[in-house]
């Protein structure tokens, strides 16, 4: 570790051999139950950029800056068990004026149970490519671009563009991820998310689920090919589109909303709908439902299209809306916001009436029951 205080003065060369020989000779340090067969501490730029290529999974924080109150510290470290052999390799590059840090991790065996563990200034960009899993946790920076073969899970992130890719990996994001430009895609993984805040989001599935807990981003896109959509809490504008057939369910959705499937069925509960939105869907399994506020019936100027159009009891009010053939529903407030539905095929549309706070009654009452 007395070498180790001394690396600031080495160049990126002497880090390299550093790294290198260290494995030799492997002084053990605990880390949790694992151990820590192999670390490099340096001083970089605090808006440095990382870029990171690994073959094994890799856990990404930053470091303590009650301990590096300089927030310009950066540790590598393999961990594993404890073994004579590493089955592991790191090197490290550091070079224009410590503005750039090049991570190369390799496995050394077809099988093994190592991680490289990273703590980083807490602004600086990461650029990762993993054949593993990944995971990032409380950076503030400027990026934050991860391609993973694996799994990616993220937890209280902030960043200008963050950009996160896995081929059939899982993405999940935990606490706040906020980007103001943010672009989130799996093909066959799921991808779940607490809550985004932001400017911009692209959020996209072949075949796996996205779910959400709130999402107050200003202009979100989802969008999927077969996957299910369960999208709570969706404010401002936003963007749904199937191309082949999924399901969908929405609630709490608050500002502008517009949808496209191409099937499968749609269930939706708008609490409260700002300009215009619109809902077109085709070839559904069976009968959309839409459950609109009291807020939005009152101020909102509703359009409805479909083979069948019926209303729940709880709208038999404005039943006059209704035309004779009860294949379209028009109600004017005269007001600015408008609520358009067309669906077409063998299965029509029901027009409810339900609110947030009726929903969270209602799941309330069956977490009693469930006692």
């Amino acid at each position: 570790m007395q070498n180790l205080q001394h690396m600031r003065w080495l160049s990126a060369v002497t880090t390299k051999i550093f790294i290198r020989s260290a494995s030799k000779s492997t002084k053990y340090a605990m880390a949790g139950n694992s151990l820590v067969h192999n670390e490099l501490q340096r001083y970089v730029n605090p808006r440095a950029r990382i870029n990171v290529k690994s073959d094994i999974y890799l856990h990404v924080e930053p470091a303590d800056v009650h301990v590096y109150t300089g927030g310009d510290v950066f540790i590598a470290q393999l961990v594993g068990e404890a073994v004579d052999n590493c089955t592991a390799s790191m090197e490290v590059d550091i070079s224009n004026e410590d503005k750039l840090v090049n991570v190369v991790v390799k496995k050394l065996a077809q099988q093994s149970r190592f991680k490289c563990s990273l703590k980083i200034p807490v602004q600086a960009e990461m650029h990762i490519e993993a054949q593993g899993n990944v995971c990032v946790k409380n950076i503030q920076s400027e990026a934050l671009q991860v391609q993973a073969a694996g799994n990616i899970v993220t937890k209280n992130v902030r960043a200008t563009n963050i950009n996160l890719k896995s081929e059939n990996g899982n993405i999940k994001c935990e606490g706040t991820l906020l980007g103001k430009c943010t672009e989130i895609e799996t093909h066959n993984g799921n991808i779940y998310m607490e809550k985004l805040q932001g400017d911009r989001l692209t959020c996209s599935t072949k075949a796996g689920n996205i779910n959400t807990d709130c999402c107050y981003v200003d202009q979100s896109k989802f969008e999927t090919t077969t996957g299910q959509l369960e999208l709570k809490n969706v404010h401002k504008h936003s963007e749904v589109h199937v191309h082949q057939a999924a399901d969908i369910n929405m609630t709490g959705v608050h500002g502008s909303l517009n949808v496209n499937s191409k099937g499968g069925s749609i269930q939706l509960q708008l609490s409260e709908l700002m300009g215009k939105s619109s809902i077109n869907v085709e070839n559904l399994k069976n009968e959309a439902i839409i459950n609109i506020s009291e807020a939005i019936e009152n101020s909102t100027n509703i359009a409805v299209k479909a083979c069948q159009v019926s209303l729940a009891s709880e709208l038999e009010h404005v039943s006059h809306a209704l035309n004779a053939d009860k294949n379209a529903f028009e109600l004017n407030n005269e007001h600015q916001h408008h609520l358009h539905v067309c669906s077409t095929g063998e299965h029509g549309v029901r027009l409810g009436k339900q609110s947030w706070t009726d929903i969270m009654r209602e799941t309330m009452k069956i977490m009693a029951e469930k006692k």
